[in-house]
């Protein structure tokens, strides 16, 4: 019961410091909030999720500022779940879809700012590993055959 009020106030204090500190001071928020909680002390308790292609993901923010503070809240959600299968992913992320590509593999989509956007992922839940794969607008998801390229 603490582990999961510790998680949901650390992703509290990140939306709040979206929404309400001017911009760009909401990163040195979630940099102190991360270096405070994701310390050495609290890795060893919790069973993280590690995102590959964190450095993608911020530059899909910077290009898409529309879906900035959504990815950015996405992510803080992210690095602290303890999904251990699609069912625990839905009950963070309900509107997420498990998809299968082209050639074979299972993805994740997840909606991203409001549906505007969308997030292809493939999580592995035996390893604890997130790869972000794609961004994009909801119109290019319904456009591009992405689904052939994976």
């Amino acid at each position: 019961m603490k582990l999961s009020c510790f998680i949901t106030v650390k992703v509290l204090c990140h939306f709040i410091a979206c929404i309400m500190c001017p911009k760009n001071l909401h990163y040195l928020t979630f940099n102190l909030l991360d270096s405070v909680l994701t310390h050495k002390s609290y890795q060893d308790k919790l069973s993280l999720l590690r995102i590959i292609t964190e450095k993608a993901l911020k530059e899909w923010s910077g290009k898409h500022s529309r879906a900035k503070t959504s990815l950015i809240f996405w992510v803080s959600i992210v690095k602290f779940a303890r999904w251990n299968s699609m069912a625990d992913l839905r009950k963070t992320f309900p509107s997420a879809d498990h998809v299968t590509t082209g050639s074979g593999r299972k993805v994740i989509i997840f909606n991203i700012a409001g549906n505007q956007f969308r997030l292809i992922c493939a999580v592995h839940f035996k390893t604890k590993l997130v790869f972000a794969l794609r961004f994009m607008t909801h119109a290019e998801y319904d456009r591009f055959p992405w689904k052939d390229s994976l």
